[in-house]
């Protein structure tokens, strides 16, 4: 489910700013949308 490239952007985004996935919104693509509520608490 999703581009594995937008997971792993995302998981490494989180993991190293250690911040919101929010945060990372700012700063990628459009698809992250739709992959990224995987990775929701």
């Amino acid at each position: 489910n999703g581009d594995p490239r937008l997971s792993c952007f995302g998981l490494m985004k989180n993991s190293r700013d250690g911040k919101s996935y929010s945060t990372n919104l700012a700063y990628t693509p459009p698809e992250y949308l739709r992959t990224g509520t995987n990775f929701l608490p």
